[in-house]
């Protein structure tokens, strides 16, 4: 019997989808989780490191946390060293270059806007998302294949013909400095189509969302 695999998707950050998977572990079942974004954190902290080793892993590290938020002058365009990614940023004359940016804005600028659009790999980061996901499905020793960020239309097409469970995770508070931020288009890019569940994080009772999506499992 094939392994279910729950694909979640959230408009805004911090929305509670790693505090979904701490509860599903907690009941009991070994999670494999595949993020589409791993390996594009990994690809623009190098960009945004160059040749310094030891801080794209740094960068790597903080794009795993919530230190992405955090905007700072080292990481304005002017700042970070010669690349093709950014020779692509100046070029877009509607960015500011001694703007402080954040790690997600440039998680967002390389992964979309460089890689989807200017290199036309628009499927680069869901192919080895989707390898992971297999990987998740042959190991004996899991019971589910949670995938923690579907954000795109190709991503929701290969995930549906997977036959994932198509989750949508909101929270039901304000986060200030993730809620003001402008919407990227990754953000919005599937504010329209059809889900399977609507998982709403109240304050205080995060083990609420297990309940909703255990139906899936």
């Amino acid at each position: 019997m094939s392994k279910p695999i729950l694909a979640l998707n959230s408009i805004r950050g911090k929305s509670g989808k790693d505090t979904l998977i701490e509860h599903i572990e907690a009941n009991g079942l070994k999670v494999h989780r595949v993020a589409f974004a791993d390996t594009l954190k990994r690809a623009c902290a190098e960009a945004l490191a160059g040749a310094h080793r030891y801080l794209a892993e740094s960068l790597e590290r903080e794009m795993h946390s919530a230190q992405k938020d955090r905007e700072g002058s080292g990481l304005s365009i002017n700042a970070i060293p010669l690349s093709g990614y950014k020779n692509w940023l100046v070029g877009h004359t509607k960015h500011q270059c001694d703007e402080p940016r954040s790690l997600r804005w440039h998680l967002q600028q390389y992964g979309t806007g460089y890689v989807r659009g200017h290199l036309k790999k628009p499927g680069h980061w869901l192919d080895q998302g989707c390898l992971e996901v297999l990987n998740g499905q042959s190991d004996p020793s899991v019971d589910v294949v949670v995938v923690t960020d579907m954000r795109l239309p190709n991503e929701y097409e290969r995930m549906s013909l997977a036959g994932a469970h198509l989750i949508r995770i909101v929270r039901n508070w304000h986060v200030p400095e993730v809620d003001t931020v402008p919407y990227h288009e990754s953000d919005i890019a599937l504010l329209a189509h059809a889900f399977d569940a609507l998982v709403v994080n109240e304050w205080g009772r995060p083990e609420d969302m297990f309940k909703q999506i255990e139906r899936f499992l």
